[in-house]
């Protein structure tokens, strides 16, 4: 009878042991799911950062296009008056009339195309900032989705362990 006891006490032992093992083992996955959750929180916070300079960035370049554009502006200004009073230089200068006037139309269509590709050349990098700051939308929302999952499974791994400690103890 005294071997029987001593048995019930070690397997009573065992069992405390095993159960202490088991809760130590879920103390240390939720502190490592916590802290895989901080990490994701904190590169979450990092991409919002990102975006954030992005967004700045996309709008400091939309003023310096404006900015631009409206220098393009006071210059085709500035050409039209050239224009006119190159056209009257040669009303009054036949002779030289096609020579000058064909000049004066090759710079236009130059300043025009300089303008046309500066504005073409802004409308790229506008698409550009736009594609990446929705790249970095779908990273971030990725990202959030997968810490919402990560959540989640913890969560079921927790509980689906409280029931079979709990279980256990029902048992015994």
């Amino acid at each position: 009878e005294g071997q029987v006891m001593q048995l019930r006490l070690d397997v009573a032992e065992t069992e405390l042991a095993t159960h202490r093992l088991a809760v130590e083992t879920a103390v240390l996955e939720r502190e490592q799911a916590q802290s895989e959750v901080e990490g994701l929180q904190k590169h979450i916070e990092q991409l919002k950062q990102e975006l954030k300079a992005e967004q700045e960035d996309k709008a400091a370049l939309s003023s310096s296009v404006k900015e631009t554009m409206r220098g393009l502006f006071v210059q085709i200004e500035a050409l039209q008056t050239q224009k006119g009073q190159l056209e009257a230089e040669l009303q009054a200068a036949r002779e030289d009339k096609e020579s000058t006037a064909g000049s004066v139309r090759e710079s236009m269509r130059g300043l025009f195309a300089q303008a046309e590709q500066m504005r073409a050349d802004s409308q790229v990098e506008r698409d550009q900032a736009a594609a990446e700051n929705a790249a970095l939308q779908q990273e971030v929302e990725h990202l959030r989705a997968t810490q919402e999952e990560a959540v989640k499974a913890q969560a079921q791994t927790l509980d689906a362990a409280a029931v079979a400690e709990l279980q256990d103890k029902v048992n015994t």
